[in-house]
């Protein structure tokens, strides 16, 4: 059982992953609170559900915790208090990487290392034996090159939300775009490279570019329509 009695925040976040089944990566984004922390102890879910409860069962215990992606895998970052710093967990995998020292360390002091740095991956607790840390494409020095912190882990305010549209019968992506939208699902706080950056800014100006180009040929249909309305509605000449 999870208690708040078991020491600092790093041995909170080890009791977690201890609480947390073995993953099976069989679902990818299940849709409620309540069925995410329920079925990761059971194993079910993909990096993002085994984070979110992670984020659930932090909150519950006290303790600082944020959700911290990499490119194309979600991750946490817990507050030790011990020494002030954040330092990264892979709840899913069951991994952390430390320094020459033994340290955890946090995603942004990892992607800031130079070659020349010793680090180490390490698993942790009930990590799998024939997991290969070096080979998983989600820790690929690619994925390092962007980083995004959710800014906030308002879990039932978006569970409400959340409900309410399902009942409309809306899908998961409208749903998220529509929390986004009104600033109920936090955003995130976006470290990137020059390369990076230069991909998102171009794809950016694509999207807005496919936007006006959307808007500009409506609104010439628009103009078309009611000028053939006219046209047809006006009396003849004589």
């Amino acid at each position: 059982m999870l208690s708040s009695d078991k020491g600092d925040e790093r041995s909170l976040a080890l009791a977690i992953t201890e609480v947390l089944g073995t993953p099976d990566g069989s679902v990818c984004g299940l849709e409620t609170l309540g069925k995410t922390v329920f079925d990761t102890r059971r194993g079910m879910g993909f990096c993002s559900d085994f984070s979110k409860s992670f984020l659930f069962y932090a909150n519950y215990l006290g303790f600082q915790a944020r959700e911290v992606s990499l490119f194309n895998h979600t991750t946490v970052e817990y507050l030790n208090k011990a020494n002030g710093r954040w330092q990264w967990l892979d709840p899913f995998n069951r991994v952390e990487i430390v320094d020459v020292a033994g340290t955890p360390l946090s995603l942004f002091q990892i992607r800031q290392t130079s070659i020349f740095d010793a680090l180490t991956y390490r698993k942790i607790g009930t990590a799998s034996g024939s997991f290969d840390v070096v080979k998983y494409a989600g820790y690929a020095p690619a994925q390092m090159g962007t980083i995004l912190w959710r800014r906030g882990t308002n879990f039932l305010e978006v569970e409400t939300w959340d409900r309410t549209m399902q009942g409309w019968g809306f899908s998961k992506s409208l749903r998220q775009a529509v929390m986004l939208a009104f600033g109920v699902q936090p955003h995130w706080l976006m470290v990137t490279t020059h390369a990076d950056s230069f991909y998102y800014k171009t794809l950016r100006a694509m999207l807005w570019g496919a936007a006006c180009c959307w808007l500009v040929l409506n609104l010439a249909l628009f103009f078309v329509f009611v000028r053939m309305l006219v046209v047809r509605l006006s009396p003849g000449k004589s």
